[in-house]
């Protein structure tokens, strides 16, 4: 049987190799490198000698070559540039001393002279040739190069004297059917290079461990690597630096049939070995690991691990072709882990899952990127998709895709049309997309496949593409072709329809109709890409007779007919391994078509129709004193599209029942091109807005209460990595305030308080948000414009960061511009509409912020303030009109800076300063400005404390005529804004991104 499987998988390759031969080509490399490391400078000196045969039916008359290491000698290169987008900036932030480059070098084409061309990126040249290269001939490319070894800023780099190094030698981009494929170094996006082999001999130290593709040819060498690996780990030096051996050694590694070579090396690492032999070959293959003595919990069983993985592997997909495996740990900063041919590095750990999941990630790469070498950085998911859906099987779902918690997120971006394209280009993505639809939903696309097709289907199909495309570039068409002449089926819906799509997948059961001998399903695909659904249908009392059936792929509905035997089937599910990303509606029972949840505190996970979550609810405000009550919401993610937060709660000062709440349905609208989703929401307010205990014995307390129903228009960006955010907000106000009367009884002439009626208003907003988060230099615009029954005023608000060369410190920039129009009604009727230069509770008429005291003027509660309209620090509340009031135009610029030296301390500088109509006849000084300068502690001013030091004449004035001694403390305030936090706001992946950090 075996025999006949055997026949039957070489058949498939040779018929799949015919039908490539008319377009299909692979030119080969053959590399031999000579390199020494100078451990003091970290500096390589090095020779290659490249034999290079152009097996296209082209003739060439230049060669693309790869000079990664002088991605990190700019802080202009693509890779600084794409770390920037990603908001690394350790690198831009680097001294020029921790910069790397390649240089020295001098081509030679068959010994002769050749010259380079430069290109737009620093890391890739242009060889060209002296003659044309002709189909089927080969030339001898050589050249001298130096690297200076940079910091570990991502991939290649020195740890003191630790050493990886990865794309470190002069390459040969790749040139095939489609043409050459240069492509500058990216931390985000790996690699496509022709296959070879290598010959490489290392000079270095004798005392360093070295770990290298391929296998080591010198015997003393291997007799040196046997002894550290019998010694006890209690035998290795405990020394964190380990002085380099005087005398040098150099040692030899080969390897036929790969397209990468990378050598680490270490002086304190401790080394094991083991053998392990394959399933189907009985094949020996000999596995190092080495690490570093403290990590030896971690590990200490990672033999296992490495054999483990190529046994696994070997039996899922085809033997491992290679003699030896390797996994080392060392530094490095482009993800967990990174592979190469029969080596791997992985970053220090001790906990023994991490090392198992990253050892078996890496070693699996050996596979879908070693032996089937797509081009990654277009197709990152043919490797890393692939790779982690065997790494997940042989993991035994360690960390279970459908309730871990970066599938939850991977749910919420796809409900939320916030993801991408599984087969999109690794530069495409967004960083936090990379991660999850390439290495989360990537896998569970192909569990879904697996499910289709059926287990043994699916590892025939894979075994059949292995035999056919080892050591050969592959492309997604070659993928697609080889499974569906192994399967039979046409595999469409997959490769073209679900890889190629961000819509959220979603299937129903509908109806389960039972007859007398057949049994009918209804299935809906809620989303517009034919796809198949598999589903399990159960009756529901006996839960042993159950049925998994799949579907033909299809759009809309489809009904499934069966012969049910007698057994009424009354409960489905949409079968667990098809990633379905709203889970509310996949499970049916007949009869019961709602589902209500009630669940203490909060849950992550929206798993049901409808939840209600219950959890206690505080509170504190001057007026109701501190408040309890419950909050009920169904606030999770993924985001459910209708969400609410109420929260009752008794103030135990005033005696009321106050709270705050929202209801708010988000539309998401995919097919069209300017609108992201719309958001339509309701919010109520109700709390204490003034209190009295004059002459009674009890406070009694007025209130307001506020309902504002709003849309918000959230604009696509541009792409997917746009920094920019756009929003348009249509908001109406219906507020109504309760008097606070005052009346003096005739009997002892005292006052007494008592309350009044409600007086009612209406007002509407619209504004315009327009950010650009760019991780230098973002900047913000806002235009905003108000209306009442009495007045109308319209504003811009721009915000700048200004990042100076320094990690994490700038100069912040906020310049302010309205105008107020009253409609003929007494000054005295709009005076709290007017623009203010401080923006405290009273100017606050639309109850938008929180205070804790809003309308008072004493207290710890008056030092409050926001950061809005004039934006200055200090408070006139004592003055029967504050300072700053303006019922014409009002402008105002507003700085802060970070202290320009290396501190985490959160403090900062401010200076303020504005101007308005009549300043000059209502600052009692004539000014006609108003400035204020201090010490901002805090660097958010959601949460920061102002402290004035200098200001202008008019506050001076007022702090020491109304405070005297006490002017300086009294002229401190703080912002406290409780309103940056919105749930009701569905989450964007830059906030999930910040989650995930």
């Amino acid at each position: 049987m075996k025999m006949k499987l055997i026949f039957a998988s070489l058949l498939f390759a040779l018929i799949g190799l015919e039908s490539q031969a008319q377009s299909y080509f692979q030119q080969r490399v053959d590399n031999k490198i000579e390199v020494a490391l100078d451990d003091n400078s970290h500096l390589l000196r090095a020779h290659i000698s490249i034999n290079y045969t152009n097996n296209s039916p082209d003739s060439l008359t230049f060669i693309y070559f790869h000079l990664w290491p002088n991605a990190y000698s700019s802080d202009r290169t693509a890779y600084n540039k794409q770390e920037v987008e990603n908001g690394n900036k350790k690198f831009y932030f680097a001294d020029k001393q921790d910069w790397g480059f390649i240089d020295s070098l001098h081509f030679s084409v068959d010994g002769i002279d050749a010259s380079i061309e430069p290109t737009q990126d620093k890391d890739i040249i242009k060889l060209k040739l002296n003659q044309p290269l002709l189909s089927g001939q080969s030339i001898t490319i050589e050249t001298p190069f130096k690297v200076q070894i940079p910091e570990t800023f991502s991939r290649i780099g020195q740890y003191g004297q630790s050493y990886q190094i990865s794309q470190w030698f002069p390459k040969p981009a790749v040139y095939d059917h489609k043409g050459w494929h240069p492509m500058p170094y990216l931390n985000q996006g790996e690699f496509y290079s022709e296959f070879g082999s290598y010959d490489v001999s290392i000079t270095l130290p004798e005392n360093y461990v070295v770990m290298a593709t391929g296998n080591l040819q010198n015997e003393s060498e291997q007799a040196w690597l046997q002894t550290l690996a019998d010694k006890k780990i209690e035998d290795y030096s405990k020394e964190k630096e380990i002085p380099s051996a005087t005398r040098t050694k150099t040692i030899r590694y080969k390897e036929e049939n790969v397209h990468d070579f990378a050598w680490f090396a270490d002086k304190r690492w401790v080394v094991r070995k083991a053998k392990t032999k394959l399933p189907n070959s009985n094949k020996e293959i000999e596995i190092f690991t080495a690490f570093l003595p403290e990590h030896k919990n971690g590990w200490e069983k990672s033999t296992d691990f490495v054999s483990e993985t190529l046994i696994a592997y070997s039996e899922k997909v085809g033997d491992y072709p290679y003699n030896t495996a390797k996994a080392v740990e060392g530094r490095l900063t482009a993800g967990g882990g990174m592979e190469y041919p029969t080596v791997t590095i992985i970053i220090p750990s001790n906990e023994p899952s991490v090392v198992k999941e990253v050892i078996i990630h890496e070693v699996g790469h050996n596979w879908f990127y070693g032996i089937l070498a797509n081009n990654e950085r277009i197709h990152p998911w043919m490797d890393e998709s692939i790779n982690s859906f065997y790494e997940l099987q042989q993991e035994n779902k360690l960390f279970d895709l459908t309730k871990g918690i970066q599938s939850v997120f991977a749910n919420h971006l796809r409900k939320t049309f916030q993801s991408q394209a599984i087969s999109s280009p690794a530069t495409d993505f967004t960083s936090l997309n990379y991660g999850i639809d390439v290495y989360d939903m990537g896998p569970k696309y192909l569990e879904w496949l697996e499910a289709y097709l059926g287990k043994d289907t699916f590892q025939k199909a894979m075994h059949d593409y292995y035999q056919a495309f080892q050591f050969k570039h592959v492309y997604p068409e070659d993928l697609q072709k080889s499974m569906e002449a192994s399967t039979g089926k046409d595999l469409t819906w997959f490769f073209e329809g679900v890889l190629k799509s961000n819509y959220p997948v979603d299937f129903s059961i509908q109806k389960i109709k039972n007859e007398s001998n057949t049994s009918k399903i209804v299935i809906k695909n809620h989303s517009p890409i034919a796809a198949p659904a598999v589903i399990e249908i159960k009756n529901f009392e006996d839960r042993s007779k159950h049925l998994q059936l799949k579907t033909q792929p299809f759009v809309g509905t489809t009904t499934l007919e069966i012969k049910n035997d007698g057994v009424k089937y009354d409960y489905g599910f949409i079968y667990p391994l098809v990633p379905d990303h709203v889970e509310s509606n996949d499970e049916y029972i007949k009869g019961k078509n709602f589902h209500l949840g009630i669940k203490p505190l909060a849950h992550l996970i929206n798993d049901e129709v409808t939840n209600i979550d219950i959890a206690p609810s505080l509170g504190y405000n001057h007026y109701d004193g501190f408040m309890l009550g419950l909050l009920f919401h169904n606030i999770s993610i993924p985001y459910p599209n209708f969400m609410f937060g109420i929260a009752p709660m008794y103030g135990f000062r005033s005696r009321n029942i106050v709270g705050t709440g929202f209801l708010s349905y988000t539309q998401y609208t995919p097919t069209s091109h300017q609108l992201h989703h719309i958001q339509y929401k309701l919010e109520g307010k109700s709390f204490g807005l003034e209190t009295s205990n004059l002459n009674i014995s009890k406070n009694i307390s007025s209130r307001f209460i506020k309902i504002a129903p709003e849309v918000i228009f959230a604009f696509k960006k541009p792409y997917p990595r746009s920094p920019l955010e756009r929003t348009l907000s249509l908001k109406a106000y219906y507020i109504s305030e309760q008097d606070m009367n005052f009346s003096m009884n005739p009997i002892d002439s005292a006052y007494y308080p008592s309350l009044g009626d409600y007086q009612n208003q209406v007002y509407g907003k619209i504004k315009y948000s327009h950010f650009n988060r760019r991780t230098f230099n973002p900047y913000g615009l806002i235009l905003e414009g108000q209306a009442g029954e009495h007045f109308a005023k319209i504003s811009a608000t721009a915000h700048l960061k200004i990042d100076y060369h320094l990690f994490d410190k700038a100069l912040y920039l906020r310049a302010f511009v309205g105008k107020f129009m009253g409609f003929g009604a007494d000054d005295k009727l709009y005076n709290r509409y007017q623009l203010s230069a401080a923006y405290n509770g009273w100017n606050d008429y639309l109850y938008d912020q929180t205070f804790v005291a809003r309308n008072e003027n004493t207290g710890l509660g008056a030092h409050q303030i926001l950061i809005q309209e004039g934006g200055m620090k200090i408070n006139t509340l004592k003055y029967a009109n504050q300072l700053g009031l303006s019922s014409n135009w009002m402008f105002a610029f507003n700085l802060k800076s970070d202290i320009p030296i290396r501190t985490k301390i959160p403090v900062q500088i401010f200076a303020d300063f504005t101007s308005f109509s009549g300043a000059s006849y209502s600052n009692p000084s004539g000014a006609k400005f108003l400035w204020d300068a201090g010490i901002q502690i805090g660097s958010s001013d959601n949460f920061a404390i102002y402290i004035p030091l200098v200001y202008s004449q008019d506050y001076k004035d007022y702090l020491q005529g109304v405070y005297g001694k006490n002017a300086f403390w009294n002229g401190i305030n703080f912002s406290f804004n409780l309103n940056a936090i919105d749930w009701s706001r569905p989450i964007e992946s830059s906030g999930l991104m910040s989650l995930l950090r």
